[in-house]
């Protein structure tokens, strides 16, 4: 059962929920630290792992990065407004069941105004927050594990703490006389009731200490069996010492596996990373793993995929999507494999990449999909592989094919015109919509995200897809060189679609030379559009620095532009 259970957003802050993950986990065990894929065996029911993981835990800790209450799906919709959204899953199960939460803000993220959050998880408000700062990362994080250790309970259910192994030991014995069986029983998950800090506490006067032996126990009743000890004779001899674990992060994975082997160590299992600033295959995290009595020490290695793998989907295939992402990293091919609701018309059944590099990979992908699927959904047609040059580097995109329809008349569509966004896009998923496709415009009559005109797209197949016009809240100019046409245009379309849930078009300036005072800024001189450019500015630092492979900073700047306008000056890419 998981003790503590890492909540966050693959779209918002999966680094940052990585580097959280690794920190408890190496303080807490394997066992004891829930993080969705990671501990998921392939071919359980995602869902009900997290349900069982959410009641069962001591504490949820709720990584929040600056986009984690905007993130949207492919159609543009929030994703916290969703019911089946996992993240409002987890918190809000663990809300209902009054298990402890604490939000953990990262990358410079403040906790969501009360009318950004849907009404199951507006008690997270009232949550202790706890900052990590990536300035002070390892003092503040070392104040989290602090924190909770006065929390989180090990798996035989008694408490992770040095000065009382004494303690434990008598227990033990104690048990083993007395047929005392439960006292070894699951652990509850009640929370624990003292509120979380992050101030590191030190024993009292009072407190026993690892050095010094506890005080002598009250004797038990006269009419309690009494424990006996075992004679020196009947006690087993101690067990040898156990390989030294060398460490191994910053090696190859095949030398870290050498080197391992030649110290007696195995390697239980190998977790992938996507990380465009580290070289392919290369240990980043190291983990010792339990044993049993007179086994060799094993650890668990995480290492930087060979290629990241995005399996897009419509909403009704979530399901199969995720059965997908199992089955796929059940194999060994190195790679870091997430799902993605929301399917480009041009993608569906296909598997797509940009790097020549990539062709064989895509092949291996392509045949190994095609035949689970035709296992799991036998009617379903097969995918694909071919080269698209808007995916970024090292990474594959796969469009799940579509279900065959079997609709032969479909009800008229409600008319939508003159509502506002939101509205317009409730009324049509409850006639059955299940796919959007935006165009914004900028015509100065049009209130923002006001819905002028709407038609219906070619049907697909287990759903309906509607277009819709829709009045712009601004537009961003990105001025890039023209020599950057070709990774401008794909910057342009990621960002359009993160820009959707916010009235943002996003259109391409190219020049011959961007002023040097616009390169690396995202400009407002609208204060109505500043929270818009700061989320402009943090995706294209984050989209930047994933393609180029370093670290870019785009900055939010206040500039005299127009109205409604807001300029981007891309840094030059040769």
């Amino acid at each position: 059962m998981a003790g503590v259970f890492i909540s966050y957003r693959r779209e918002d802050s999966p680094g940052h929920a990585g580097r959280v993950f690794d920190r408890v986990r190496a303080r807490f065990g394997t066992d004891v630290v829930f993080m969705d894929v990671t501990a998921i065996e392939a071919g359980v029911d995602f869902v009900d792992a997290i349900e069982r993981a959410v009641g069962t835990c001591d504490v949820l800790l709720a990584v929040i990065g600056p986009q984690w209450s905007s993130s949207a799906d492919g159609a543009g919709h929030r994703r916290l407004d969703s019911p089946t959204d996992f993240v409002r899953i987890e918190i809000a199960g663990a809300l209902k069941r009054d298990v402890r939460v604490v939000p953990v803000l990262v990358d410079g993220a403040r906790l969501p105004a009360a009318a950004e959050l849907p009404e199951v998880l507006q008690p997270l408000l009232r949550r202790n927050a706890v900052e990590l700062r990536d300035a002070r990362w390892d003092a503040d994080i070392d104040q989290l594990i602090a924190s909770l250790e006065r929390i989180v309970k090990r798996p035989d259910g008694l408490e992770r703490h040095p000065s009382r192994l004494g303690w434990i030991a008598a227990l033990a014995v104690l048990a083993a006389s007395a047929g005392a069986a439960g006292v070894y029983g699951p652990r509850a998950c009640a929370p624990a009731q003292d509120p979380i800090n992050v101030t590191k506490t030190t024993p009292s006067a009072g407190t026993p200490s690892a050095t010094t032996p506890p005080a002598a126990a009250t004797p038990p009743p006269a009419n309690t069996p009494r424990a006996t000890t075992p004679s020196l004779a009947a006690q087993p001899s101690a067990a040898p010492p156990k390989a030294t674990v060398p460490d191994v992060v910053g090696k190859s994975l095949d030398d870290a596996r050498e080197v391992l082997r030649r110290a007696g160590v195995q390697v239980a299992r190998v977790l992938y990373r996507d990380d465009r600033t580290k070289a392919v295959d290369l240990v980043v995290v190291q983990n010792e793993v339990r044993t049993s009595a007179g086994s060799p020490p094993a650890v668990a290695l995480t290492a930087v995929a060979r290629a990241a793998v995005v399996i897009r989907h419509a909403p009704e295939d979530a399901d199969l999507a995720r059965g997908l992402l199992g089955a796929l990293m059940s194999s060994d091919a190195g790679l870091a494999v997430r799902t993605l609701e929301g399917v480009r018309p041009d993608t569906v059944g296909r598997v797509t990449y940009s790097d020549p590099a990539l062709a064989s990979t895509a092949a291996g992908i392509t045949k190994d999909a095609n035949e689970w699927l035709q296992r799991t959904e036998p009617g379903r047609p097969s995918l694909a592989a071919s080269v698209s040059p808007p995916v970024v580097s090292r990474t594959l995109v796969i469009g799940l094919p579509e279900r065959r329809s079997t609709t032969s008349q479909l009800e008229p569509l409600p008319d939508v015109r003159g509502l506002s966004l939101g509205d317009a896009s409730r009324k049509l998923s409850a006639a059955g919509v299940t796919a959007f496709d935006y165009k914004w415009s900028t015509d100065g009559s049009r209130k923002p995200f006001e819905v002028f005109d709407q038609s219906e797209l070619p049907a697909r197949a287990g759903g309906r897809m509607v277009g819709l016009s829709v009045g712009a809240k601004g537009t961003v100019f990105v001025y890039h060189l023209a020599s950057d046409a070709p990774i401008a245009e794909r910057l342009r379309r990621d960002l359009q679609s993160h820009m959707n849930v916010y009235g943002i078009l996003v259109r391409l300036a190219p020049q011959a030379a961007v002023r040097p005072e616009m390169v690396g800024k995202v400009a407002s001189g609208d204060t109505v559009l500043a929270r818009e450019a700061g989320t402009i500015a943090t995706f294209a630092s984050n989209w930047l620095a994933k393609e180029l492979g370093r670290p870019i900073r785009i900055e939010r700047v206040a500039s005299k532009v127009g109205p409604g306008r807001l300029t981007f000056g891309l840094p030059s890419l040769q």
